[in-house]
């Protein structure tokens, strides 16, 4: 467990404390290194929470702990190497960048060297994986995964919404074989360490260690009975991290565990509506990646959405769409109930599980709402029509393919209608939301099946004869059920070209523009200074509608470049995402050298999209143009896959 090091309660000063947490139980040498350092001698008090917490066996890879932390033994990789640190970041540490830049701290960072007095210890974990409970559980990373972890912390902070941090992100001469595609096609890749900064990394998963075997798995928790452990562990956990529930409640434990259960079901809530207002798809959402502090943790194949889809699946091995984008707020309250379930033996399921639908939908209900009004600028009036305009924005997103970050964006755009700019500021919005649309090729890419042809066409042709084998294959058969829509939506499209595509596009953003604009209307009323109300309606949508994102292929670019022994790039991304709202960035800091993106020039600006006296075919033309950092993706980055 890496654990954000605190001021004594009792007032002394700490002026380091080093934590060494190997989170790792399976093969793969990887160390995380928390330090609070000072470049002068080690004074202060050691981890609160490895005294609160009884430690397990002391021996690197201890498989079955039955302890919440496992003292190990420290072992040092290859030359570390710094690749980026954040400032923000390790400020929390109260370190400056002259410490950060002192030649030694790459070691420290990366864990080859320890301070004198640090202890190292692993957090023991179990957690339901994909919907199964998979017992005891450990991790490691590489060169890859490392650095878009590294930018993933930092993006999603600077967005405004709950993560733990990135400190440093340190590589080594050390490789590690990882198969990332699963596909027989094992590569080496560089060790990477990230430091990882957050008042706590206990999860749901933590709490599992207790789990009686389950039926499906016929795995158990290390700890299965131990209820003086588990009120151990829900003691510290409250008094450390809500210690106002800890003062009002501890009389009465079984009150306690209550609030603090259902705050952490709040939290959770409210977690996963910001991930929803900003395109965010974790994709691994497993209870052991589930923080009872209400924070982002533990990313790996996460993505944020590029083109718009209810069904978008980051996560390249999810293959029966288990944790796609719309399905992330049901399964957040299903991972809540299996954190009920970890705990019911100090706190019984006759408490929670008449709860836990009402806590969960009105604390998500009333955060979703919140943050959809400020994205449309909806900021006087809360009328009965309000939904459906939103429902059918996402819907003509959907059907235009239309890029769900850059069209939330213009709409800051638009001012109220009586404004004097209001015409021409509406055609441009216009214009620009077409450009957003993806191209028919796009389209049918994104539609061709992933599965191997040959086996595809083998499970069609089962499908004609004997469709009743299919559903037996359980969870493989979600995966294969949504090839064959795929196939159905492609054979559907072989017509399509994007001239046809184009018109239609005009069309459903029109349609759309017109409700928006009713809209608007409404929400002028009673407005008596309309340059004032337009800033504030600008200030508000700018500041929840990012212009900024960590799209997959920025991720990408960065990490070939990387690999490759050039960290700039990296550095350079995390400096655009530390302003991911601003307007005021220069063109030259987002400009990505060497990446080309499609872009739809609009031939026939100053039309509707009606009747204009020209050919279809006239009205626009393909350029090809510099990507920046808010572009709408370039068309190759549709084959990038993540893991």
């Amino acid at each position: 467990m890496h654990d954000l090091l605190k001021k004594s309660d009792v007032g002394s000063r700490i002026d380091i404390v080093i934590l060494h947490f190997s989170k790792a139980f399976d093969t793969v040498l990887h160390r995380k290194l928390l330090h609070k350092m000072r470049p002068y001698d080690l004074n202060g008090k050691i981890n609160i929470s490895l005294p609160a917490l009884p430690p397990g066996t002391k021996r690197l890879g201890c498989k079955r702990v039955g302890h919440q932390t496992c003292d190990v033994s420290h072992k040092s990789h290859g030359k570390s190497k710094r690749v980026a640190y954040s400032s923000s970041a390790m400020a929390l540490l109260d370190l400056d960048e002259g410490q950060l830049k002192r030649p030694e701290a790459a070691e420290y960072f990366g864990g080859n060297k320890l301070l004198p007095g640090s202890k190292t210890a692993a957090h023991c974990y179990c957690g339901h994986q994909f919907g199964y409970f998979s017992g005891q559980l450990g991790d490691g990373a590489a060169m890859l995964s490392g650095l878009k972890v590294d930018m993933s912390w930092g993006a999603m902070h600077h967005l405004g919404i709950g993560s733990t941090r990135a400190g440093t992100c340190v590589t080594s001469d050390s490789t590690v074989v990882r198969d990332i595609f699963y596909s027989g096609n094992p590569i080496n890749e560089k060790c990477t360490v990230v430091l990882r900064i957050a008042p706590t990394f206990l999860r749901f998963g933590s709490f599992e260690i207790f789990k009686p075997m389950s039926a499906e798995t016929g795995r158990k928790g290390p700890s299965v009975g131990n209820e003086e452990l588990l009120r151990t562990m829900l003691d510290y956990a409250i008094k450390t991290y809500y210690k106002e529930i800890w003062d009002k409640h501890s009389a009465d434990k079984e009150q306690m565990y209550f609030e603090f259960w259902s705050e952490v079901v709040r939290k959770t809530a409210r977690l996963v509506a910001e991930w929803q207002s900003v395109g965010f798809c974790h994709g691994v959402l497993n209870t052991d990646n589930m923080s009872i502090m209400g924070l982002t943790i533990d990313y790996g194949p996460y993505g944020f959405m590029d083109r718009f889809q209810a069904d978008y699946v980051c996560n390249n091995s999810d293959d029966g769409g288990r944790y796609a984008y719309q399905k992330q707020p049901e399964i957040c309250k299903w991972n809540c109930k299996k954190f009920a379930e970890a705990i019911q033996m100090a706190l019984p399921l006759a408490r929670t599980e008449p709860e836990l639908q009402r806590i969960f939908d009105e604390a998500y209900g009333a955060h979703y709402k919140s943050k959809i009004r400020k994205k449309f600028g909806l900021l006087r009036k809360e009328l009965p029509e309000d939904e459906k305009l939103v429902d059918s924005f996402l819907t003509t997103m959907e059907e235009t393919g239309a890029d769900f970050t850059n069209c939330f964006r213009c709409l800051s755009r638009i001012p109220l209608p009586s404004s004097p700019d209001f015409p021409s500021e509406l055609e441009a919005v216009r214009i620009y939301l077409v450009t957003q649309c993806c191209t028919a090729e796009e389209l049918k890419r994104a539609n061709r099946p992933r599965m191997d042809p040959r086996q595809l066409q083998m499970f069609v042709q089962i499908m004609q004869t004997n469709p009743g084998i299919l559903p037996a294959l359980g969870s493989r058969f979600a995966a294969i059920a949504q090839e064959l829509e795929r196939l159905e939506k492609l054979q559907e499209l072989d017509d399509v070209t994007d001239i046809s595509k184009r018109q239609k596009d005009k069309d459903a953003w029109e349609k759309w523009l017109h409700i928006y604009v009713d809209r608007l209307h409404k929400e002028e009323e009673g407005v008596t200074n309309m340059h004032a109300a337009n800033k504030e309606r600008i200030k508000i949508m700018n500041e929840t509608n990012p212009r900024f994102i960590l799209r997959n292929y920025i991720a990408q670019n960065a990490i070939d470049a990387a690999e490759k022994g050039d960290y700039s790039e990296v550095q350079r991304v995390l400096k655009v995402l530390e302003k991911p709202y601003s307007d005021t960035v220069d063109i030259n800091d987002i400009r990505i050298p060497g990446v080309k993106q499609t872009a739809i020039k609009d031939e026939d600006a100053g039309s509707s999209g009606g009747a204009t006296g020209q050919t279809e075919s006239a009205s626009w033309s393909k350029q090809f143009t510099d990507c920046t950092y808010d572009s709408k993706p370039p068309e190759w980055s549709m084959d990038l896959r993540v893991t």
